[in-house]
């Protein structure tokens, strides 16, 4: 599970930085066309479909490798052409590695696997308070990534006597356990023929090249060694298990016996991402700004939300009618979630569904299709989701979302109909699952070299049934060892052993017992103050990281103030790295009493899920009007602490552009005058220049009141559209300044950035600095109120 689980955080921190450098950095803000974008994105979604090729374990082997070094390397990676070839290569590559999990992880370990990796990789992002380690410079973020990285490596190798846990430890060591493996016959044993020999007979060696096999639920255990029917020992049963010791801690489950996960729970994978990721970009910008009792109880119910579908995935579902609460409660909550940006149901309902098409049943069908497919569907629905704000889809574009969360529910619930028992009589046999599937699920790759103390002669072939006789001290040892690991291993699990107990008491496989509803109720709820204190702490520890109250007010006298114009490209440089903290660095040297941001990014999950306007505010101790535009949370932005009478939000006409916009209208107070503020980003100059003078007409009060207008405005001093904006009492006091360009920030042409002003206010001086922080150059004007009768 765990192995499993950090391959699928890793995965995540490539996704974060993949998605934004396909905006950023291939398609250059716009300037490739969308569907050039698209083909690129998904030809490294459709490369790992050559998995299939290779064999399970190397697909699983080989795509962790390169996703650890693609990891590695986007850490020490300063951006541009580089980081986008690394986060490509780190998508396939984990895509591999998936790959190879789906078919070789035991039934148990999947769905648990993949909800802690989703609830990790949401956890590790809000307590980074949404900047993660991959663009952060030093030492720390270094030592985490190696820490994480390292981890994972170290799963991948085989149980060995460094990760038995100390009972089982102790118990090799115990002579004559330990001893008696070191004595030249039983050593000479294992070279001799035929027990080395059989080895290399074909039965035998191509039964080596079979996926790895992973532990099968123990049946009750009558000491005796696994036999055929005809009483053959060392040879696979009917039903595809392999012969075992039944107290050998590592028994080998033979590839189609049933206990590989079925395509469904590997397909629901990729809508997970998804949709859990959509929620928890949501969710981040939720709770930022409010007080702190409600951002407590924002930032909480959604902690325990993701904190319940670990638990949930990790218990089995009690019947199907649950099943079909589930697959309705993630349709709910998704169209909740785009309805209103509160996305708390998604994760529960996510981690039910995942414990739901992983129950135990028949043998899996294609888990490897599963994966792929689940992958392609998480491509389509981030760009059918994303492209609506570039493309004319003819549609909402929250009905991708939703039927992304209708096609997830749908799995679910055929999963679930398709059982042909109860649901709730396979608890015992899951929970038993659970026990022995996560000790040692995800070190056990190869059964080649899987444990060789205890059981590496054991399996082979009936040949070697010599090399156990050849020193009877070993032979006794060797069962007294696997005895004692046996019994570690069960006082290992007493936590999930408390699961089977339950799952008896509701008619599970183990045993039928009278009804009793207190013990019943107990059981389907053990364990359950687990997801409460670990959404209490995520909690606290999120809001000590990024929890402000606000700034207070504070006025300004005189009647000069200094005003900063940005398009900050949701906080992406020209490097194509996430720059919100240099952004934040340069614009609190220049001390600004009013800030104007345009394409401010508050959780998308296109851009790696960043709340750039709390970043931004929090850095220059500046309260934040959000102003949002193609959805609720990418837009404009106001920040100041001078004293503001009113603030709107007005949306404007798309006029045949696909993006939302909208135009900003604040009244603030400089020494005691008024003056209006219009901050916006025009993406269809010829149709909404028109909208944004009307503005400007009521804002002024009948020229009574001094106005500002300043943003992205997509024109150019000697366009039409300017004229308009003259028209209704504006000028361009930058042309008299110099005229600077603005755009692009790399080599500026031409002017598309503006601070225009009505008569009553005055440009004293304006500067545009070349940053390399985004597309665009930011306006910074000294502005001064003149003498306008503002008593009418």
């Amino acid at each position: 599970m765990l192995l499993l689980a950090l391959g699928l955080a890793l995965l995540i921190d490539v996704l974060r930085v993949f998605l934004p450098s396909l905006i950023t950095l291939f398609g250059r803000a716009g300037e490739t066309p969308a569907e050039l974008v698209g083909l690129y994105a998904a030809l490294w979604f459709v490369l790992p479909c050559l998995a299939p090729l290779l064999r399970p374990r190397w697909s699983l082997l080989g795509g962790a490798a390169v996703l650890v070094a693609a990891r590695l390397g986007l850490q020490a990676s300063d951006g541009g052409t580089p980081q986008l070839a690394l986060a490509s290569v780190g998508v396939s590559a984990a895509l591999f590695f998936l790959y190879g999990c789906s078919r070789t992880l035991p039934r148990a370990a999947v769905p648990a696997g993949i909800a802690a990796g989703l609830a990790f990789a949401v956890a590790v992002h809000l307590l980074l308070d949404g900047v993660d380690l991959v663009w952060r410079d030093g030492p720390l973020p270094w030592l985490a990534t190696l820490t994480l990285s390292a981890a994972f490596v170290a799963l991948l190798r085989p149980p060995s006597f460094a990760t038995l846990r100390p009972p089982a430890r102790a118990a090799l060591l115990r002579a004559p356990a330990f001893v008696a493996r070191l004595r030249p016959p039983a050593f000479v044993a294992r070279l001799r023929p035929p027990a080395f020999v059989a080895r290399l007979r074909p039965p035998a060696f191509v039964a080596r090249l079979r996926p790895p096999a992973f532990r099968a639920p123990r049946a009750p255990s009558t000491g005796a060694r696994a036999t055929s029917p005809s009483g053959a020992r060392g040879q696979a049963a009917p039903g595809g298990h392999a012969p075992t010791w039944e107290a050998s801690p590592y028994p080998e489950v033979a590839p189609g016996s049933g206990e590989l996960a079925p395509g469904a729970a590997w397909f629901l994978l990729g809508p997970s991402l998804l949709l859990v990721g959509m929620s928890a970009g949501l969710s981040t910008a939720a709770w930022h700004g409010l007080p702190l009792g409600v951002a407590a109880l924002e930032l909480g119910s959604f902690g325990l939300s993701v904190a319940l579908m670990v638990w949930l995935a990790a218990r089995p579902v009690s019947s199907k009618r649950a099943a079909l609460l589930l697959a309705a409660l993630l349709v709910a909550g998704t169209v909740l979630m785009l309805a209103t940006g509160h996305g708390q149901l998604v994760p529960l309902s996510v981690g039910g569904l995942l414990a739901v098409t992983a129950r135990p049943g028949p043998p899996a069908v294609r888990p490897g299709a599963g994966v792929l497919g689940g992958g392609l569907v998480f491509l389509v629905g981030v760009f059918g989701y994303y492209a609506a704000y570039d493309l004319d889809l003819g549609f909402p574009n929250g009905l991708v979302a939703a039927t992304v969360a209708v096609v997830a529910a749908l799995v679910g619930v055929i999963s679930a109909l398709r059982t042909t028992e109860p649901l709730a009589a396979t608890g015992a046999t899951r929970a038993t699952e659970v026990a022995e599937a996560t000790d040692t699920a995800d070190t056990h790759l190869d059964p080649d070299t899987a444990h060789t103390d205890t059981a590496d002669t054991d399996t082979v072939d009936t040949d070697t049934a010599d090399a156990h006789t050849v020193d009877t001290d070993t032979a006794d040892a060797h069962t007294a060892n696997n005895a004692d690991i046996a019994d570690a291993h069960t006082a290992n699990n007493a936590d999930i052993a408390e699961t089977v107990d339950g799952a008896e008491d509701t008619g599970g496989a183990v045993g039928v017992r009278p009804g009793v509803p207190a013990r019943r109720a107990a059981a389907r709820l053990s364990g359950l103050w687990r997801p409460v204190v670990a959404a209490v702490l995520l909690t606290g520890l999120s809001l000590a990281a990024g929890w402000r109250s606000a700034p207070a007010v504070q006025p300004k006298a005189g009647s000069s103030f200094t005003l900063l114009a940005y398009n900050i490209r949701m906080g992406f440089g020209l490097d194509g790295r996430l720059s919100l903290d240099d952004i934040t660095a340069w614009a609190a040297a220049k001390r600004p009493d009013v800030v104007l941001l345009s394409e401010v990014d508050r959780g998308w999950l296109l851009n790696g899920g960043h709340d750039d306007l709390d970043r931004i505010a929090r850095g220059l101790g500046l309260r934040a009007y959000c102003a949002p535009a193609a959805d609720q949370v990418w837009g404009d932005a106001l920040l100041t602490n001078l004293p503001v009478k009113q603030v709107v939000s007005h949306p404007l006409g798309k006029h045949g552009y696909p993006t939302g916009a909208q135009a900003q209208t604040a009244v603030i107070e400089v020494g005691g005058s008024e003056v209006g503020i219009v901050n916006t980003h025009l993406q269809s100059p010829p149709g909404q220049a028109p909208e944004v003078a009307a503005l400007v007409r009521e804002l002024s009060a009948g020229g009574r009141r001094p106005v500002v207008l300043a943003g992205d405005l997509n024109t150019r001093p000697g366009d039409p559209e300017m004229r308009v904006l003259e028209s209704a009492g504006l000028s361009d006091p930058l042309i008299a300044l110099g005229n600077p360009a603005t755009s692009p920030a790399d080599a500026p042409v031409e002017r598309i950035d503006h601070v225009l002003v009505t008569g009553g206010v005055r440009v004293e001086s304006a500067d545009v600095p070349r940053l390399p922080y985004s597309d665009h150059l930011p306006v910074m004007a000294a502005l001064r109120i003149t003498s306008v009768d503002q008593e009418g």
